[in-house]
């Protein structure tokens, strides 16, 4: 038989026999020594012990059964003639340092005079072997002892009885009876037997997944699916970390060996939690930026990360190495939320993408592996970081102020000899001032450092001493939160519940508004503190103020220019010293200077088209500490190269950003009626329809104007859906031409809303808009023609028919001839007088077109001679609008526009 994981062994001559190693003063005998090969650790066979020599060693060994003395052998490791015990130590590369002085004791009669023959050899000192042992030195131990010690083996019998064992669950389908009674936890802390009947009883099973039901029976628990769960309404759960939805009451957390659980939308006390990840559930973070971003997982850093809000998770491994904490650690900063650390035995491990990927800042000196080991990021300064596991001589706090690229060491408290810490944290405005939190009795329970761990004082009360003198409970404390509303308020979580200080940590006194549970973790997200509880589940305190101070850019606008590049209107609260633009997780540019309060826009040039996912890195004035904002989705459009003019019957529409809009014919269209842009009909409320040219056109003097035509039979009145033209200069800011309409401009279409009549292409109204009313001539702009519903009422809709910016009819334009044209009246309800004057012989022909260049009529005025006419045409069979009235002479041609206004 081997016990104590291989340190004792069982001899066959063992015969039952009781032996004791007596150590002291006056206590020696001889004892067989051996030496194994040179360089050997474990794992050395017993032919492979050199006997050497007989020799005096500082104990004595006896049979106490018999009362007799015992022949015993001892494994020279130090490989010094001599038997010496040393501390444990089994990983030192020199074998002569490890503490490896094995002891066998033989069932033959001591002889102090000669070694025995049968030991006395090569591999004889398993001669006759009773016990095999292992010791070593206790920690702060010497050797030989100054007084007396003694190492008792005590051989007893224990009475065997007959019993046949049945197992009644079977957890993870170990022992040959998979799927029975698999939903009882296997970690099982009490049996309670509840008598039923004479005959009858069930179990009530207390284990690591709470309470456990089984069945009445006069054998209950054998049949499966006869335990019954009764945690739902126990609010029971031992949490070791949670976090918080960004503006919703929704929780995210890890219980002790029972998975990483997420609560419901709008959680109460009486919400059912859904497990997410399996195995011990340790920490968690819920990005405060982006909440589909979740990430948590089991023992040993076994993380996973969710991109769709905890719907699914995946494995979040890459990049980690190396031994791991059993209690899994994550921190991250809620300004810089993507860059998220954990700790391992070789060092810190950063990731840049929220643990998509990782990476080692290693750690050599002072750093020491352990399951208490934590790290914090500065709740001030998102570049600011601690990590370590103790105050020891071999173990120190370290401290980043580059954002975990690189690490030195701080000093330890020194008032008192501390050790392993229990959790660290830090202040939300000092980026200098940390906490590190100790669970050892009678001495500082929170130390404090606020100059980036030069120094530390405890702030526990402890001292030197072994009580408080402010009040601070003498138990175990596992995390700290410092009130951003109040940083004077300061809630240490303890092994009793949360001990509070009022007064920055000069007196404290145990919250009696707060359950007396052990309390682990404490976070701070929008107005609440989240609470993770061992025993009593997550509990929040709703704060009067935001436990986040916000300082991050924030998206107003954004758009394209009319030069093709992307344009964002952002805002900022504080100064900052730059802005950087990540478009994806490529960094797309950099705002510089020093950057004051309020709004700013950055310009960005090759950016391709379509919809991106952005956010703005900034970095504040003095410290040099960066904000991360939210993502936001923006639309980079396609425009394409700057014109002169721009015309379409959107025979084809390539060429434009459409929303919401379709080619329809109107109602009782003839066979190949060109079609023209609808909404749908009736059309639907508060949404947005518009049709946007990819062509920027330049403004010019001699023809700014914009034509259109279209049917607006829309609501009307006080909640009016309205129809705009509008312009921009830079993409964002989008400027009215003219003012907005709606049914109410037409007495057809008014009269058409009120009827719930369909549009036809007679309603259709021809639109003029000039432009330089309300822009430069050399502006480069760009046009959008959007009609807008509200939330309440709709009719038929819009119909835009056609689309002239500053296009001049006319294919081939030649230079003018002085024929100082003038056409009146105009407006006109039909007839139209034209007078002119020429000043050489010519031939003349007038052409009326509409803004398109649509021939409508013409005439011949024949060949003029040099004087001043006056001649007559008429537009009376035609629609309302504007035309070009253009007058052909063989030196060139001449326009003027003319209304028609029936």
């Amino acid at each position: 038989a081997s016990f104590a994981q291989g340190r004792l062994e069982i001899g066959a001559n063992v015969n039952k026999t009781s032996v004791e190693i007596r150590f002291g003063p006056g206590k020696s005998q001889k004892a067989h020594r051996f030496l194994v090969p040179i360089g050997s650790s474990s794992g050395v066979t017993p032919e492979n012990f050199t006997y050497q020599d007989y020799v005096d060693v500082p104990f004595e060994a006896w049979d106490v059964t018999n009362n007799r003395q015992l022949m015993v052998s001892f494994r020279d490791q130090g490989r010094d003639g001599q038997f010496n015990l040393i501390p444990s130590n089994t990983t030192s590369t020199t074998a002569t340092d490890q503490s490896r002085e094995y002891m066998y004791v033989n069932n033959v009669d001591y002889d102090a005079s000669a070694p025995n023959a049968g030991i006395a050899s090569n591999g004889g000192q398993e001669f006759k072997q009773m016990y095999f042992f292992w010791p070593t030195l206790a920690n702060g131990g010497v050797f030989p002892p100054t007084t007396s010690s003694t190492l008792r083996i005590l051989y007893q019998g224990i009475k065997k009885r007959n019993a046949t064992t049945t197992f009644i669950t079977d957890a993870r389908g170990d022992f040959g009876d998979a799927g029975k009674n698999e939903n009882v936890h296997p970690d099982h802390h009490n049996i309670l037997i509840i008598p039923i009947s004479a005959t009858t009883f069930k179990i009530l099973n207390a284990n690591d997944g709470g309470v456990f039901v089984s069945n009445t029976a006069a054998n209950p628990g054998l049949v499966a699916n006869t335990w019954t769960s009764t945690n739902n309404g126990y609010n029971t759960g031992q949490f070791y970390g949670v976090d918080k939805k960004p503006g919703a009451n929704e929780y995210f957390g890890g219980l002790q060996d029972n998975g990483t659980w997420k609560s419901p939308a709008n959680a109460s006390a009486a919400s059912n939690y859904t497990a997410k990840i399996g195995g011990d559930g340790f920490e968690v973070i819920w990005h405060n930026l982006n909440d589909k971003l979740l990430i948590g997982g089991s023992q040993g850093n076994n993380f996973l990360r969710s991109t769709n809000g905890g719907l699914t998770f995946s494995s979040a491994l890459n990049g980690l190495s190396g031994e791991m904490p059993f209690i899994s650690k994550l921190a991250n900063s809620k300004k810089f939320p993507d860059r998220i650390f954990t700790v391992g035995e070789k060092g810190v491990f950063v990731s840049q993408n929220f643990g998509q990927s990782w990476s080692l800042t290693p750690i050599t000196e002072n750093w020491g592996l352990s399951s208490f080991m934590d790290i914090e990021v500065s709740r001030a300064n998102a570049n600011v970081v601690w990590a370590g596991s103790g105050m020891t001589s071999t173990r120190k706090i370290q401290y980043s102020k580059d954002g975990g690229k690189t690490f030195q060491q701080t000093n330890n408290y020194t008032a008192k000899t501390l050790g392993s810490i229990t959790k660290l944290a830090s202040h939300p405005t000092e980026q200098n001032t940390a906490y590190a939190l100790f669970s050892f009795a009678n001495a500082p329970k929170i130390v404090r450092t606020t100059d980036a761990g030069q120094s530390w004082q405890d702030i526990s009360g402890f001292g030197s001493g072994s009580t408080s003198t402010n009040g601070f409970p003498n138990v175990a404390v596992y995390c700290l939160y410092v009130r951003t509303d109040n940083t004077n308020i300061i809630w240490a979580g303890t092994e009793i519940g949360i001990v509070e200080s009022i007064d920055n940590g000069v007196s404290w006194t145990l919250l009696q508004d707060f359950p007396h549970v052990a309390v682990w973790d404490m976070k701070g997200q929008d107005d609440q503190v989240v609470i993770a509880t061992h025993g009593r589940g997550i509990w929040s305190a709703t704060i009067d103020k935001p436990q986040l101070t916000d300082q991050s850019i924030t998206l107003l606008k954004h758009g394209t220019s009319p030069q093709n590049k992307l344009v964002l209107r952002i805002n900022a609260t504080v100064q900052y010293d730059s802005i950087d633009v990540y478009i994806g997780t490529n960094k797309a540019g950099t705002l510089k200077g020093n950057i004051a309060t309020g709004q700013s826009d950055i310009t960005l040039s090759g950016v391709t088209d379509g919809s991106k996912t952005i956010y703005f890195v900034s970095y504040a004035s003095g410290n040099a500490a960066p904000y991360q904002s939210k993502n936001y989705t923006v639309e980079k459009l396609s425009i394409v190269e700057t014109k002169n003019s721009y015309a379409t019957y959107f025979s084809k529409i390539s060429d434009l950003i459409v929303e919401g809009l379709s080619l329809k014919n109107f109602a009782g269209a003839s066979d190949g009626e060109r079609k023209n842009f609808q909404t749908n009909h009736p059309y639907s409320t508060s949404q947005r329809y518009s049709v946007l040219p990819r062509t920027p056109v330049k403004l010019n003097n001699s023809f700014p104007f914009v034509y259109y035509a279209d049917v607006a039979i829309t609501e009307f009145g006080a909640a009016s859906d309205s129809v705009v033209l509008e312009a921009t200069k830079n993409g964002i800011d989008w400027i009215a031409l003219a003012p907005g309409y709606d049914a109410s401009s037409n007495a057809v279409w008014q009269t058409a809303y009120t009827a719930n009549q369909s549009g036809t292409r007679e309603m259709l109204e021809q639109k003029e808009i000039d432009i330089s009313k309300t822009f430069n001539a050399g502006d480069t702009l760009l046009f959008r023609l959007t009609m807008n519903s509200g939330p309440q009422n709709s009719g038929w809709g819009w119909a835009l028919d056609y689309l002239s910016i500053q296009e001049v009819p006319l294919a081939n334009e030649r230079p003018q001839t002085k024929t100082s044209l003038a056409v009146y009246p105009n407006p006109t309800s039909g007839v139209i007088h034209i007078q002119y004057k020429i000043e050489r012989p010519t031939t003349v022909q007038l052409r009326v077109v509409d803004v398109f260049g649509r021939l409508i009529t013409s005439q011949n005025f024949g060949r003029n001679e040099i004087g001043e006419y006056i001649q007559t045409t008429t537009l009376e069979r035609q629609q309302s609008g504007t035309y070009l009235l253009v007058l052909d002479t063989n030196q060139g041609s001449e326009i003027a526009k003319v209304v028609l206004a029936k």
